[in-house]
């Protein structure tokens, strides 16, 4: 379902994207969200599978920056 969820953002297009690591600043608290980023536009979060604009994050790192 989750990627049923990522080719509808898609628009069954092919789409460039990464799993990430995206921290959001709400309420004055960071929250960091676990998801995948397409198109450097939208960030779906694996648990909710909410669907956010890049812009609303402080911060987004690949996940691949925090591999060994």
């Amino acid at each position: 379902y989750y990627f049923d969820k990522v080719a509808s953002v898609c628009h069954l297009s092919k789409c460039d994207g990464y799993a990430a690591y995206a921290t959001l600043i709400s309420d004055g608290k960071k929250k960091i969200l676990v998801g995948y980023v397409f198109d450097n536009k939208y960030f779906i979060e694996e648990k909710s599978e909410k669907i956010y604009d890049v812009k609303d994050f402080y911060l987004i790192n690949n996940v691949e920056d925090f591999e060994d």
